[in-house]
């Protein structure tokens, strides 16, 4: 059973350990309008972190990531995140342009700091959930 929990700045999404897939707890971050592109349709990307000089420098540079995605989800550019499993990385699914991914992935400190490589997959929601509603594709 998926048991809706809403606060003002996020949708908390729980999925219970006897269900199906993931495990734990989502984020879903309210998108903030002035992140929404201008046409009717918002882009949604994948950012993919690889974490390709081990545990240390991730270690290291964890808190200032921690901020970096504090200061995304507050402008309403990340919509959800979390590490890999095994933890080699982690995903962000995140909204705006693609210059404006590949210039926020530039401040991330793992990026500054050689602690993590990303890659930037652009996708078009042909379907979503209702809290992603806005996203989706329109015929």
């Amino acid at each position: 059973m998926v048991e809706p929990q809403s606060s003002k700045l996020a949708t908390r999404v729980r999925f219970p350990s006897s269900a199906p897939g993931p495990r734990g707890i989502l984020h879903l971050a309210e998108p903030s309008s002035s992140v929404l592109p201008s046409n009717s349709m918002a882009r949604l990307f994948i950012l993919e972190l690889t974490y390709h000089r081990g545990l240390a420098p991730v270690e290291a540079n964890l808190q200032a990531h921690k901020e970096y995605l504090a200061k995304n989800y507050s402008t309403g550019r990340f919509l959800a995140s979390g590490r890999k499993e095994p933890r080699n990385g982690g995903i962000i699914l995140a909204t705006g342009t693609r210059k404006e991914m590949e210039e926020t992935i530039r401040t991330d400190p793992f990026t500054i700091n050689d602690a993590a490589k990303y890659s930037i997959t652009e996708f078009l929601p042909s379907m979503t959930a209702d809290c992603l509603s806005q996203y989706q594709e329109t015929p």
